[in-house]
Parts: C-alpha cells; structure tokens; sequence
C-alpha cells in the first residue's frame, strides 16, 4: 500500500431532525440546551473550546489510523464539508466515528447522516452534487429506530415522548419530575454557557443575563404575554452555491455567510435592546443563513428591517434575508410558532425577495395559516391582506402603523374599519370614509386622510376605488396588515 497514491473523498456530514430534537420541550432552558448540543456538536467546540472547527475535525480524522484531512471547507448550520485522504474502508471508520459522538452526546436522539465520494481537483461541483444525491437518498431510506417498549413506564414530564429514566422533586415543591436520558443531556447543556451568547456577550462588550422562561420575554410590565418567533434565511443561496468550483472558494463563501449572520443579528439585537440590563429575546438558532429569534412582539419588526439592512451591508449588496414571523401568548406551543414562522418564511421566499410574511394568532391558536387565511381573509371579489411583502413594502406598511399609534388612533376605530372593509368592494369603501369622518381629533383624522392619499397615489387601475387595489382579477386591501402591525406597537 505504501507505492499506492492514497484516494481523496469529498465527505459531507448532515444533521437530520434539528428541528424536532430542539423543540420537542416547550421549556426555554430545555430548548437552549438542546441548540447548544447540536451547534456544538457541529462546530466541534462541545469536543474542544479552545481549537476551531478546522482544527477540530482535523484532529478527529487523525485518530483513524491512515486518514488525513486535505481540506477543511466549512462545519455550520448543522452540516459539515471536508476533503479526506485515505482508503474506502478508514472513510467509512470516520463516519462511525462521528456517528458514535453523535448518539453519545445526544442520548441517541440524533443520528448524523453522513456520504462521501471519490475527488480530484476540477471536479468540485459534480461530487458535491453527488454527495447531496447520497444525502437525499440516505435520508429517505434510512431505518426507522425502533425502541423496547415497557407497557407501565413513565414518560418524561418535558416531552411526554420519551421513557423515564429517573426523577427529581424540587424543594419546596411536592410534584415529582420525570426526566429522561435525552432531557437530561438538555438541562446539563443549559446549565452551562452557551458558545453563541458568548460571542453575543463579546459584540456588546459586557455580559446580559438570558431570560429564564419564555414568560418573561414580553417583560413583566407587560399584560397581553405576546412573544414573537422570528425565522431568517438567505435567498438563492443554492444557486450560488451551484457556480462555485473549488473547495477554497465554497470555505470562504460560507465563512461569509456565516459571519455576516452573527453580526447582522448581534448588531440588530443591540441596538433595539439598547441599555436594557436583562435579555428579553433569546438567539435560539444562529448558523450558515439560519437564523432564528425569540423576542417582544413589538421589537419583531424592527428586528427583521434592522438585521435584513446590516446582512446586506456584510454582503456588498449580493446576498439578502427573507423572514417570517409568528405572534401568539407565551404558552402556545412552541414548535407549532416555529412552524408558522417556517410557513411565512416559504410564503415570503415564494413571491418577492427579499420578502417578508407574518401571522398573528389571536382568537386562539391556527397551526394552518393557509387555511385560516383562506377562510377569513379571502371573500369572492376581495382580499383582505398583501402578505407577502417584499421588504421595502413591509417597511412602509411598519412606518404607516406606526404613524396611525402616534396619531393616537383608536384601534377600535381601525377595527371598525377592517369590519366594513370585510363586507365588500362598495360597503367597504363606503364604511373606510366614514371611518375617517368619524375621527375627532385632527391629527387623527390627518393620518388616515393621509394613508387615503397614499393609496390613491398608488391606485394605477381605473376600476378600482380607494382602499382597493387590483391583482390578479381580484381586489385585495392591506388595511388588515397593518392593523395586524398595529397591534405590534408600544
């Protein structure tokens, strides 16, 4: 074997069920726990805080005797991307390897897959599409685990999804908490700091506590318990990602990325939450393009205009965010607003980029939104929202709600409105000028004379009256979006 020219494979590794794994526990403590593990796991630092990832996986392909590292591209957003030298045989050993780390540090819970192809230089592109064709695969064949089932066990209290294995009972308290070998590793990894909150601590130049549940993140002051779950990623990512052609180019095209992640967040974050001594927002996910916030209703939106503006600032201009948000009490369940949020981000990433959609749960709790949508916002001649909105609509739609609360305009007036508007093109029309007419005070009266004008300045159809607009053969108003936005505000 020593006159042989050891072979180089292009080895990608991904991590199926984040989401699930993250957000089984409805507990703040529980889900940061859980985030701190993978993103550790990923980036290596759970392994080793003082070396980088690089180095990191460089040193755990050298224990597999007659395996070397020839280049390491990127480990972010629960991937990974690396050129191994050595034989069929010591690759599939690494990939054991990480698998066992893996299961060992998450009870089990997760399992990395992993695939590998053999590489030369000028041939980047086409492995790197061979090796996701291998991905996809391996996901949709994999076996599924099957557990022993013990008929009288006790479920954990967190998830009520996995077997007891031992319980504790809090001073002061007479219930009894069950836990179980996955949350257990959950609340180990919460006790201690977490490597994105360092590095946030570090932007700002002093420490800030994290909020303790999801209760306190609207602040004590506050009646109504809202919280908002905001979810970012990059747009036409993949296509760029397509035209690269070296291992050098894809490392510094996610190192990129992933910076200008870190910094337009932490750079958002600090300047809405400026001079506050305790975090009411938590970082639940930061990595690649990813991005995903929990924080205020009210701070939501400036938090997305803020971060999409300095993301595209750390770009030059060439790559952008779209975003969506879910709104609902503090006790919703949290992996249903991470999934509305995920919904609005692929309604926004669907029509106009960079774009941007919401979803406010009100009358109680609508895991659909495409169907509530439709049932609620969408008559025979009208529509009744312009969501999506490309980010500079939803700009002017967050400055114009924010006009109508300086004016002190009563939201039962705009209520009002948005009822009227309900019943039709005419009734609608008619019951929005005598909504204006109704308004008392002048500067009430001026903001929505002026929102009038605005409209009718944007108007280019002839068969149309003001509020209306025309798509699509359909007359659609976005008074019920910014009432929605209106409802943000402090």
């Amino acid at each position: 074997m020593k006159g042989n020219k050891l072979k180089e494979f292009l080895f990608f590794m991904d991590t199926p069920g984040i989401k699930k794994y993250i957000f089984e526990s409805s507990s703040l403590k529980d889900i940061r726990g859980a985030s701190a593990i993978l993103d550790g796991l990923n980036r290596g630092w759970l392994l080793d805080k003082k070396k980088n990832p690089g180095e990191i996986y460089h040193d755990l392909a050298k224990k597999i005797s007659g395996l070397s590292m020839s280049d390491f591209i990127f480990a972010n957003g629960g991937s990974a991307l690396m050129v191994l030298k050595g034989e069929e045989g010591e690759i599939q050993a690494f990939s054991n390897s990480m698998e066992k780390i893996y299961r060992e540090k998450t009870r089990d819970a997760i399992v990395p897959v992993m695939a590998w192809t053999e590489y030369s230089p000028g041939r980047f592109q086409e492995c790197l599409n061979m090796v996701h064709w291998k991905i996809r695969r391996h996901r949709t064949q994999r076996s599924i685990a099957s557990f022993p089932s013990t008929p009288w066990a006790m479920f954990d209290n967190d998830t009520r999804n996995h077997r007891a294995e031992c319980c504790y009972q809090t001073p002061g308290e007479n219930q009894i908490q069950w836990i179980s070998k996955i949350s257990d590793a959950r609340k180990k990894a919460a006790r201690e700091e977490r490597r994105v909150w360092e590095e946030f601590q570090n932007f700002l130049g002093h420490s800030i506590k994290s909020p303790e549940s999801l209760e306190s993140i609207p602040g004590n002051g506050s009646d109504d318990k809202d919280i908002a779950v905001v979810y970012a990623d990059g747009n036409a990512m993949g296509m760029h990602i397509k035209k690269i052609s070296s291992p050098k180019e894809y490392a510094e095209f996610s190192e990129k990325i992933d910076n200008a992640s870190r910094k337009a967040t932490f750079s958002a974050l600090k300047e809405i939450f400026k001079g506050e001594a305790n975090a009411r927002f938590d970082i639940i996910l930061l990595g690649g393009d990813d991005i995903l916030v929990v924080l205020p209703p009210d701070k939501a939106c400036d938090f997305v205009l803020k971060t999409s503006e300095a993301f595209l600032l750390q770009t030059q201009g060439k790559f952008s965010l779209s975003f969506g948000i879910s709104c609902a009490k503090f006790h919703s369940p949290f992996y249903q607003m991470v999934e509305q949020a995920e919904t609005c981000l692929k309604n926004a990433k669907s029509e106009k980029l960079p774009g941007v959609d919401f979803h406010v749960n009100r009358s109680g709790f609508y895991p659909d939104i495409t169907s509530y949508r439709n049932q609620t916002m969408k008559k025979e001649e009208v529509r009744l929202t312009c969501r999506p909105f490309a980010i500079e609509e939803f700009k002017k739609y967050w400055e114009t709600a924010r006009k109508l609360k300086d004016a002190n305009v009563p939201f039962s007036r705009m209520h009002a409105i948005a009822c009227e508007l309900s019943k039709g093109k005419i009734q609608g029309h008619i019951g929005w000028i005598q909504g204006v007419g109704r308004a008392r005070k002048q500067e009430e009266k001026k903001s929505l004379i002026d929102l009038l004008a605005c409209w009718e300045s944007q108007n280019k159809s002839c068969d149309t009256i003001v509020p209306w607009t025309s798509l699509d053969k359909k007359l659609i108003c976005g008074f019920h979006d910014i009432l929605e936005l209106y409802e943000f505000i402090k």
